[in-house]
Protein backbone atom coordinates (compact mmCIF):
# COMPACT_ATOMS: atom_id res chain seq x y z
CA UNK A 1 0.00 0.00 0.00
CA UNK A 2 2.80 2.74 1.14
CA UNK A 3 4.77 1.82 -2.66
CA UNK A 4 1.84 2.10 -4.40
CA UNK A 5 1.08 5.30 -2.99
CA UNK A 6 4.22 6.94 -3.33
CA UNK A 7 4.17 5.83 -7.14
CA UNK A 8 1.04 7.57 -7.53
CA UNK A 9 1.97 10.53 -6.10
CA UNK A 10 5.47 10.80 -7.52
CA UNK A 11 3.74 10.36 -11.20
CA UNK A 12 1.32 13.14 -10.57
CA UNK A 13 3.91 15.17 -9.03
CA UNK A 14 5.71 14.78 -12.14
CA UNK A 15 3.03 15.18 -14.77
CA UNK A 16 1.91 18.57 -12.79
CA UNK A 17 5.58 20.15 -12.75
CA UNK A 18 5.21 19.63 -16.78
CA UNK A 19 2.22 21.09 -17.68
CA UNK A 20 2.48 24.10 -15.08
CA UNK A 21 5.83 25.42 -17.16
CA UNK A 22 3.95 24.53 -20.64
CA UNK A 23 1.69 27.31 -22.24
CA UNK A 24 -1.83 26.43 -21.39
CA UNK A 25 -5.32 26.68 -23.39
CA UNK A 26 -7.70 25.04 -21.61
CA UNK A 27 -11.25 23.94 -22.62
CA UNK A 28 -14.10 23.87 -19.81
CA UNK A 29 -16.73 21.35 -20.87
CA UNK A 30 -19.90 19.79 -20.35
CA UNK A 31 -19.44 16.29 -19.72
CA UNK A 32 -16.32 14.33 -18.49
CA UNK A 33 -15.43 10.64 -18.21
CA UNK A 34 -13.56 9.67 -15.79
CA UNK A 35 -12.19 5.78 -15.82
CA UNK A 36 -9.45 5.30 -13.18
CA UNK A 37 -7.54 2.56 -11.15
CA UNK A 38 -8.41 2.02 -7.28
CA UNK A 39 -6.16 0.43 -4.43
CA UNK A 40 -6.86 0.96 -0.59
CA UNK A 41 -7.73 -1.23 2.65
CA UNK A 42 -10.52 -1.74 5.14
CA UNK A 43 -10.49 -0.13 8.46
CA UNK A 44 -11.76 -1.28 11.59
CA UNK A 45 -11.31 -3.74 14.37
CA UNK A 46 -10.03 -7.03 13.79
CA UNK A 47 -11.93 -9.06 16.03
CA UNK A 48 -15.58 -9.20 16.91
CA UNK A 49 -16.67 -9.28 20.80
CA UNK A 50 -19.64 -10.85 20.94
CA UNK A 51 -21.00 -11.42 24.65
CA UNK A 52 -17.40 -11.86 25.52
CA UNK A 53 -16.63 -14.38 22.54
CA UNK A 54 -14.28 -13.16 20.54
CA UNK A 55 -13.72 -14.31 16.77
CA UNK A 56 -12.01 -12.89 13.52
CA UNK A 57 -14.01 -10.16 11.35
CA UNK A 58 -13.85 -10.40 7.61
CA UNK A 59 -13.42 -6.99 6.18
CA UNK A 60 -10.70 -5.48 8.05
CA UNK A 61 -8.80 -8.76 7.75
CA UNK A 62 -8.15 -8.20 3.89
CA UNK A 63 -4.74 -6.81 3.41
CA UNK A 64 -5.49 -5.92 -0.35
CA UNK A 65 -8.45 -3.88 -1.95
CA UNK A 66 -8.09 -2.82 -5.61
CA UNK A 67 -10.42 -2.46 -8.59
CA UNK A 68 -11.46 -0.45 -10.92
CA UNK A 69 -14.08 2.85 -11.31
CA UNK A 70 -16.02 4.63 -14.18
CA UNK A 71 -17.09 8.24 -13.26
CA UNK A 72 -19.44 10.60 -15.32
CA UNK A 73 -20.33 13.78 -14.55
CA UNK A 74 -22.24 16.99 -16.65
CA UNK A 75 -21.51 20.01 -15.19
CA UNK A 76 -23.94 22.50 -14.15
CA UNK A 77 -21.70 25.46 -13.20
CA UNK A 78 -18.29 26.49 -12.82
CA UNK A 79 -18.42 25.17 -9.13
CA UNK A 80 -20.70 22.32 -9.15
CA UNK A 81 -21.18 18.74 -11.32
CA UNK A 82 -23.50 15.71 -10.91
CA UNK A 83 -23.16 12.44 -12.32
CA UNK A 84 -22.72 8.45 -11.03
CA UNK A 85 -20.15 6.68 -9.97
CA UNK A 86 -19.60 2.46 -11.05
CA UNK A 87 -16.68 0.79 -8.78
CA UNK A 88 -15.95 -2.57 -9.23
CA UNK A 89 -13.36 -3.91 -6.33
CA UNK A 90 -11.62 -7.02 -5.10
CA UNK A 91 -10.15 -8.17 -2.27
CA UNK A 92 -8.34 -10.63 -1.08
CA UNK A 93 -5.32 -11.73 1.14
CA UNK A 94 -6.98 -12.60 4.06
CA UNK A 95 -4.78 -12.92 7.41
CA UNK A 96 -5.55 -12.96 10.94
CA UNK A 97 -3.39 -14.38 14.04
CA UNK A 98 -4.42 -18.02 15.18
CA UNK A 99 -7.00 -18.15 12.77
CA UNK A 100 -8.12 -19.98 9.38
CA UNK A 101 -11.98 -19.05 9.32
CA UNK A 102 -11.77 -16.95 6.19
CA UNK A 103 -8.16 -17.44 4.56
CA UNK A 104 -7.83 -18.13 1.00
CA UNK A 105 -11.69 -16.51 0.75
CA UNK A 106 -12.08 -13.47 -2.16
CA UNK A 107 -14.99 -10.38 -2.38
CA UNK A 108 -15.77 -8.73 -5.03
CA UNK A 109 -17.45 -5.62 -4.51
CA UNK A 110 -19.93 -3.76 -6.72
CA UNK A 111 -21.36 -0.50 -6.49
CA UNK A 112 -23.41 2.67 -7.56
CA UNK A 113 -23.58 6.18 -6.55
CA UNK A 114 -24.68 9.44 -7.47
CA UNK A 115 -22.49 12.17 -6.84
CA UNK A 116 -22.08 15.45 -6.50
CA UNK A 117 -18.78 17.02 -7.35
CA UNK A 118 -17.86 20.40 -5.80
CA UNK A 119 -14.82 21.98 -7.58
CA UNK A 120 -12.54 25.00 -7.90
CA UNK A 121 -12.85 27.37 -10.86
CA UNK A 122 -10.40 27.30 -13.75
CA UNK A 123 -7.81 30.75 -13.63
CA UNK A 124 -7.65 32.48 -17.15
CA UNK A 125 -3.63 31.89 -17.07
CA UNK A 126 -0.82 30.05 -14.91
CA UNK A 127 -0.59 27.07 -13.46
CA UNK A 128 -4.66 27.14 -12.18
CA UNK A 129 -5.95 27.52 -16.04
CA UNK A 130 -4.80 23.49 -15.84
CA UNK A 131 -5.21 22.52 -12.30
CA UNK A 132 -8.31 22.31 -10.04
CA UNK A 133 -9.54 20.77 -6.78
CA UNK A 134 -12.66 19.10 -6.00
CA UNK A 135 -14.52 17.18 -3.35
CA UNK A 136 -17.29 14.59 -4.40
CA UNK A 137 -19.73 13.43 -1.65
CA UNK A 138 -21.13 10.08 -3.07
CA UNK A 139 -24.15 8.05 -1.11
CA UNK A 140 -24.01 4.47 -3.13
CA UNK A 141 -25.86 1.10 -2.82
CA UNK A 142 -23.91 -2.20 -4.04
CA UNK A 143 -23.50 -5.94 -3.91
CA UNK A 144 -20.55 -7.55 -1.86
CA UNK A 145 -20.19 -11.27 -3.04
CA UNK A 146 -18.00 -13.14 -0.74
CA UNK A 147 -16.70 -16.57 -1.80
CA UNK A 148 -15.21 -19.20 0.89
CA UNK A 149 -12.20 -21.53 -0.14
CA UNK A 150 -13.31 -23.70 2.82
CA UNK A 151 -16.64 -24.32 4.76
CA UNK A 152 -16.91 -22.07 7.88
CA UNK A 153 -18.56 -25.23 10.05
CA UNK A 154 -19.59 -29.02 9.27
CA UNK A 155 -23.58 -29.37 9.09
CA UNK A 156 -25.19 -33.20 10.24
CA UNK A 157 -28.08 -34.64 9.95
CA UNK A 158 -29.75 -37.99 10.36
CA UNK A 159 -29.04 -38.93 6.60
CA UNK A 160 -25.19 -37.77 7.18
CA UNK A 161 -23.65 -34.31 6.00
CA UNK A 162 -24.84 -31.56 4.49
CA UNK A 163 -23.50 -29.36 1.90
CA UNK A 164 -23.21 -25.82 3.54
CA UNK A 165 -23.38 -22.36 1.00
CA UNK A 166 -19.86 -21.25 -0.17
CA UNK A 167 -20.78 -18.11 -2.16
CA UNK A 168 -22.43 -14.96 -0.04
CA UNK A 169 -24.31 -12.05 -1.86
CA UNK A 170 -24.99 -9.28 0.37
CA UNK A 171 -26.75 -5.71 -0.30
CA UNK A 172 -24.72 -3.05 1.37
CA UNK A 173 -25.25 0.47 1.15
CA UNK A 174 -23.41 3.96 3.05
CA UNK A 175 -21.91 7.00 1.93
CA UNK A 176 -18.37 8.16 0.55
CA UNK A 177 -16.36 11.12 0.76
CA UNK A 178 -13.72 12.20 -1.51
CA UNK A 179 -10.95 14.90 -2.11
CA UNK A 180 -8.47 15.50 -5.34
CA UNK A 181 -6.85 16.98 -7.93
CA UNK A 182 -7.63 17.06 -11.27
CA UNK A 183 -5.15 18.41 -14.29
CA UNK A 184 -5.67 19.17 -17.66
CA UNK A 185 -3.25 17.73 -20.65
CA UNK A 186 -4.66 18.95 -23.41
CA UNK A 187 -8.04 20.36 -24.51
CA UNK A 188 -9.68 16.86 -24.97
CA UNK A 189 -7.72 14.69 -21.83
CA UNK A 190 -6.12 15.13 -18.45
CA UNK A 191 -5.47 13.48 -15.56
CA UNK A 192 -6.86 12.92 -12.04
CA UNK A 193 -5.49 12.18 -8.13
CA UNK A 194 -8.12 11.50 -4.96
CA UNK A 195 -8.31 10.50 -1.95
CA UNK A 196 -11.72 8.56 -0.16
CA UNK A 197 -13.09 6.95 2.45
CA UNK A 198 -16.12 5.11 2.80
CA UNK A 199 -18.74 4.24 5.71
CA UNK A 200 -21.32 1.13 4.39
CA UNK A 201 -23.70 -1.14 6.64
CA UNK A 202 -24.40 -5.29 5.42
CA UNK A 203 -25.86 -7.74 6.96
CA UNK A 204 -24.95 -11.62 6.15
CA UNK A 205 -25.49 -15.17 7.11
CA UNK A 206 -22.24 -16.37 6.32
CA UNK A 207 -20.40 -13.38 8.72
CA UNK A 208 -21.09 -11.49 11.62
CA UNK A 209 -19.57 -8.42 10.06
CA UNK A 210 -22.76 -5.60 10.60
CA UNK A 211 -20.44 -2.66 8.78
CA UNK A 212 -17.40 -1.84 7.23
CA UNK A 213 -15.21 1.01 6.67
CA UNK A 214 -12.34 1.59 3.56
CA UNK A 215 -10.36 4.31 2.23
CA UNK A 216 -8.78 4.03 -1.68
CA UNK A 217 -6.27 6.13 -3.75
CA UNK A 218 -7.55 6.60 -7.51
CA UNK A 219 -5.48 7.57 -10.42
CA UNK A 220 -7.22 8.00 -13.45
CA UNK A 221 -7.95 9.46 -16.94
CA UNK A 222 -9.96 12.81 -17.76
CA UNK A 223 -12.18 12.32 -21.18
CA UNK A 224 -14.04 15.61 -21.95
CA UNK A 225 -16.81 15.95 -24.10
CA UNK A 226 -19.05 18.71 -25.08
CA UNK A 227 -16.94 21.87 -24.84
CA UNK A 228 -18.44 25.30 -23.46
CA UNK A 229 -15.88 27.64 -23.51
CA UNK A 230 -11.77 28.10 -24.24
CA UNK A 231 -9.87 29.98 -21.27
CA UNK A 232 -6.96 31.75 -22.96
Amino acid sequence: MKNKTLCLVGLTAFIVFKSIFCNAQVVDNKVNIYPGYETGLFHGNESINDQNFIYPSLYPNFKNLSGGSLKILCRYSNYFSFGITLMHIQAHGWEYPDSMLYQGSKMIMQSLSPTVQMRTKLAETGALNRIRVFFEIAPGIGLSKLMLTNPLFDIYSENGQINQPMNSSDLFYGVKGSAGMELAITQNFGIYFSYSYSHNRVESKLYADNHFSSSCLSLGIVLKLRKVKQLF
